[in-house]
Formats: C-alpha cells, structure tokens, sequence
C-alpha cells in the first residue's frame, strides 16, 4: 500500500514536470526549429549519440509528437478559462501568468523577450486578455510611462485548475510504470527542464 502510494506521488511529481516543459515547448517554439533542437539534444543527452543514424530526428519527432499533443490538451481546456479565448492568447496568457510568478507584474516587453515575438504583437493580446478580464494593467510605479501587467484572480484560478486536471491525466497514464523507468524519466526530465532555460526563444 505504502510502495503503491509513493509511485502514485511520484508519477503525480513527474506530471508537472511533462507539463511544465510542454508548456515551455509552446511558449519557446522549440520544436518547430530542428537546430534548436538538435543543440537541444546535445545538451540534455537525452539520446546518447552512439550511431550515425538519426538521433536529432528522433529526439526532434518526440519532443515535436509531446507538444501537438500538449496543444490539443490546450485547444480543449481552453474554453474553460473564457469562452471567446483563442489559443494565441491563451499561450500569451501562460506566459503572463508564469512570468508573475514571485512577483508584483510584468512589462509587455519583457513578456515579448520570454516569447519571442514583436512587442506589438504582445500589445494587442494584452489588449485583447484585458478586455476579456483575464489579466490587469497598472502604470510601473518605477517607470511612469510603463505598464505592469499580471494576470487576474479568475484567470489565476482557472489557469490552476486547467493545469492540474492535465497533471492528473499525466500522473494516470505512468501511474504503472516500473520505478526504474519513472527514475530513468525524472532525471532526464530534469535535464531537459534545464536546457529548456538555456535556449533563449527566437521570432
């Protein structure tokens, strides 16, 4: 009972790290870029290059197979943070919400740098979250001309409850995973959490 309920904890840690990446992935649009990802490759080691053939594809097919899969999760959830959200916005709203993280707001410029777009782009989905009532603007009480932005409680709330519903079906799907295999995943996982912070996004 004991062993059982320590590997479910365990699948459940391993669920927020896979959504955690997927969710860098996206925001990042590193595996829509095969160099990215073939650096990516070298870095974390999360294929060992022992032959000629094709490791950089199939490190690039697996992480790219991870983040369709995590969009089409995105895609269902999303009507459950608003109704009229699309996706684009939705990501932006991730990343509003994660840059917040431990602190008081975030500048649309620095939320353009974190995703790697144009600041106007970012403008006009903050324009749209705003209206939406999923994120708050106020003037940056070190710099007047510049707005901080943070995500509301309703969007916080909702984005929570989006995210664990994904966790719960991650922990699910490798909650009968030998130990081995959960310890050989979280390492790796791991590493490539770490390179993920390392790779700066491109537009």
């Amino acid at each position: 009972m004991l062993r059982h309920r320590r590997a479910a904890e365990r699948a459940n840690d391993i669920a927020v790290r896979v959504v955690c990446i997927a969710d860098s992935l996206i925001l990042t649009a590193i595996a829509a870029r095969a160099a990215d990802l073939a650096r990516l490759s070298h870095q974390t080691g999360v294929l060992a290059m022992t032959s000629t053939t094709g490791v950089d594809h199939d490190v690039e097919y697996q992480i790219a197979r991870l983040l369709r899969r995590s969009r089409m999760r995105g895609m269902e959830s999303i009507g459950q943070v608003h109704p009229e959200l699309d996706f684009a916005a939705y990501l932006l709203l991730l990343a509003v919400n994660d840059a917040n993280e431990g602190r008081d707001g975030v500048r649309g410029t620095e939320l353009a740098d974190a995703v790697g777009v144009h600041k106007s782009t970012v403008s006009r989905g903050l324009s749209q979250l705003h209206r939406l009532g999923l994120v708050e603007r106020e003037i940056d009480p070190s710099d007047g001309r510049a707005r901080l932005v943070r995500v509301t409680e309703t969007a916080a709330s909702r984005l929570a409850s989006v995210r664990a519903a994904r966790r719960a079906r991650l922990a699910e799907a490798i909650a009968d995973w030998d130990e081995e295999d959960l310890d050989a995943l979280a390492r790796l996982l791991d590493r490539l959490n770490d390179a993920l912070e390392e790779v700066a996004p491109t537009a």
